[in-house]
């Protein structure tokens, strides 16, 4: 199975967060542009627009739309940008949060840790950042 797949089939049944679940306050645009939206269907250029609202996610939303990220990063790494690297960033940041790390289902933290190797070998100037963040979803998935 191919990357996209595993992470389109490990988050098929993901909950939405609700429109009132999605950001707190200031989220620079964050709510205005995830409400009402299902994480299938981005376009790679418009997510790279709104990388900073991983930033702003609450936990429910960052693991709802999540998926829509990494398959942009797959798909189209150029237009993605920093996209991977920013999702390295913050899985990373929450690993502190178990609140956060107890949202993901098994398959789903299979697919992050599948993500972030994929990452490590694709973009080897980041690629300590990508190991820590596999790491650190290995440990949240072990941890089941």
């Amino acid at each position: 199975m191919d990357l996209r797949e595993e992470i389109e089939l490990a988050f098929t049944d993901t909950p939405y967060p609700g429109d009132d679940n999605i950001a707190g306050p200031n989220d620079e645009g964050t709510l205005e542009y995830f409400s009402g939206k299902t994480w299938k269907g981005h376009s790679a250029r418009e997510l790279r627009k709104h990388s900073s609202s991983l930033y702003f996610l609450t936990p429910d939303a960052f693991r709802y739309f999540l998926p829509a990220y990494m398959v942009a990063a797959v798909e189209q790494p150029d237009e993605a940008d920093i996209i991977s690297l920013t999702i390295a960033l913050e899985f990373s940041r929450w690993r502190f949060d178990r609140q956060c790390q107890e949202l993901f289902t098994k398959p789903e933290l299979r697919a992050i840790v599948r993500f972030f190797d994929d990452c490590a070998v694709r973009e080897m100037n980041h690629d300590a950042f990508f190991r820590q963040a596999s790491f650190d979803a290995r440990r949240s998935l072990e941890a089941r």
